[in-house]
């Protein structure tokens, strides 16, 4: 029988059923089990007979195509619910020495790293107070932490747990109540050892 090579058509949702195909090796060239050679720069034709082409078809370009097209997602604000926002704008500039990224706005406001590291850190204003129950808090990370938490305490942030021993942490909360650890990372500088 006469093998002819016969372009196909990609199907993007068969992607999950040959995961081991993408990401081999950029000029590497394979064959799927119905014949369909595979190559990353795009090329998918069929080779033999078999099952339809339907049943295997995609390639690295598929993966490289789906890799282009996926969305990025990153934390861009972590946000902060506040009854008293000027004196919650002053206490987080203090402590994290952030700028506003637009002029304060009645209801609320968004902080920036002015390096452009961190994510944003956006006051809301809101009639609530803290919630009891909490499930997401900031961690504060620092290099060195004794002096930080004495520096948060002056800013107007109240001592809530202080470091217990084998913890690394201590457990403050700012001014409007919300909770937050300062994390010793002695040795470390931004996010990584040094």
């Amino acid at each position: 029988m006469r093998s002819s090579l016969q372009p196909v058509s990609l199907d993007y949702r068969i992607i999950a059923r040959i995961p081991t195909l993408i990401g081999r090796g950029k000029d590497a060239e394979r064959t799927a089990d119905d014949g369909t050679a595979i190559g990353a720069r795009g090329t998918a034709t069929r080779t033999g007979t078999g099952p339809t082409a339907g049943s295997y078809q995609i390639l690295a370009l598929a993966g490289a195509m789906t890799a282009r097209r996926q969305s990025q997602i990153w934390i861009g604000s972590i946000v902060v619910d506040c009854r008293d926002l000027p004196r919650m704008i002053a206490f987080w500039q203090g402590a994290l020495h952030y700028v506003p990224r637009d002029p304060p706005e009645p209801d609320g406001v968004v902080l920036k790293d002015p390096t452009g590291r961190g994510p944003n850190l956006s006051l809301n204003l809101t009639s609530e107070g803290p919630l009891d129950d909490y499930r997401i808090h900031l961690d504060l990370y620092s290099s060195n932490p004794e002096d930080e938490v004495v520096r948060l305490l002056r800013l107007g942030a109240t001592l809530k747990k202080p470091a217990e021993k084998g913890h690394d942490f201590v457990t403050l909360a700012d001014p409007d109540g919300n909770l937050f650890d300062v994390i010793d990372k002695k040795g470390w500088a931004f996010g990584q050892h040094a």
